[in-house]
């Protein structure tokens, strides 16, 4: 209640409380404090619309969008009204951009009981069995007695061996994909449980939060209002920088024969408010021993860091490295300086609301 109160932290705490009662199922009462958001007196208009998408998707979670009162409809209307065409158009074009570096999964209901095969277009990904999203597909049919199987069709376009949850985000597409074509048999909380086995990221990826602060293995999660959508670079390096997962896990445990010390350590909401605070606060501890077995990359990090970014780091355990900032100017400047002679660059944004789930077909 005393942050709530602070008029400074007032919008934030809203939001935090009203998709912490979403999460639960209280869709009402997210609405309220969704809605109290939008009467803060140092409301920013980002803020506010932020606040009118979240009261206008939780409405419609409520299954009756017609529950809006005409003044809601009108303003969470507006949210989305307003850029002119023009600035429409190169959005979506930059959307377009943006898709044709994801992974896109296509799974398909067989007859096969309980089967599952892979198409991939790109890369060669190793041995079927290994595939996350495969793994995926399985622990959902196996949970439904393998009434019907599955086929997929993954076209992968995000690097691999990058630490960019390539791998993670197929799978938790997979767990819902699938579950979807059960008819949602597996309830929400046994589909985590399922990500959280499947890998660290996996649980994250398939919760639908757009930002969360992460503890355990990554499955303990803790939802919270995303920093606004800011320009972002990710620097790919070649192949023969990229790294496995399991050889980051090794460096790390060759570094510390004994768990390291970690100090006390108390945050509030404002500390991930922005992309300028997760900056300072943020660190991996992947870089130092990636780094001291690929020089190549602590120098790619280097030069990242400075092009003025309010934020860069090794993504996972690497190889790449990405650089949040406060403007596309400097980012462009950024890849300008970088060039893509040595490394493939990704010019991109961070996202400020979920990614939708899967869509039938």
């Amino acid at each position: 209640d005393k942050v709530v109160a602070s008029p400074h932290r007032e919008v934030q705490s809203r939001m935090m409380v009203g998709l912490c009662y979403r999460e639960r199922g209280d869709l009402a009462e997210a609405v309220h404090h969704f809605k109290a958001g939008l009467h803060a007196s140092t409301i920013t208009e980002r803020e506010r619309q932020t606040l009118l998408y979240e009261i206008g998707t939780t409405y419609e979670a409520l299954g009756d969008v017609n529950d809006m009162t005409d003044a809601d409809m009108a303003r969470w209307a507006d949210a989305f009204k307003l850029l002119p065409d023009e600035t429409l158009s190169g959005v979506l074009a930059d959307y377009e951009k943006i898709a044709q570096r994801t992974d896109e999964l296509v799974v398909s209901r067989t007859a096969d009981g309980g089967g599952v095969t892979l198409a991939v277009e790109g890369p060669d990904l190793g041995p079927v069995e290994d595939n996350l999203a495969v793994r995926a597909a399985r622990v959902v049919l196996d949970a439904t007695d393998r009434k019907f199987g599955v086929a997929i069709e993954l076209t992968k376009r995000i690097p691999v061996r990058a630490g960019l949850g390539g791998g993670s985000s197929d799978a938790a597409a997979a767990l819902h994909a699938v579950n979807a074509l059960a008819g949602d048999a597996v309830p929400r909380h046994e589909l985590l449980h399922f990500a959280a086995r499947l890998g660290a990221d996996v649980a994250f990826c398939a919760s639908g939060a757009p930002a969360a602060v992460a503890w355990g293995r990554g499955e303990r999660l803790f939802r919270l209002a995303p920093p606004p959508a800011a320009p972002a670079l990710v620097a790919v390096p070649p192949p023969s920088l990229a790294v496995a997962t399991p050889d980051a896990y090794r460096w790390w445990d060759d570094m510390h024969l004994e768990p390291p010390a970690r100090g006390p350590v108390v945050l509030d909401a404002a500390a991930f408010a922005t992309w300028g605070s997760i900056g300072r606060l943020g660190g991996n501890d992947f870089e130092v021993p990636v780094f001291g077995k690929h020089p190549g990359l602590r120098a790619l990090y280097e030069k990242l860091a400075q092009t003025h970014p309010y934020w860069v780091r090794l993504c996972g355990s690497g190889g790449a490295v990405a650089a949040v900032y406060s403007s596309e100017r400097l980012r462009d400047d950024a890849a300008m300086m970088l060039g893509e002679k040595q490394q493939q660059l990704i010019k991109t944004s961070t996202r400020a609301a979920a990614a939708p789930g899967p869509e039938a077909q």
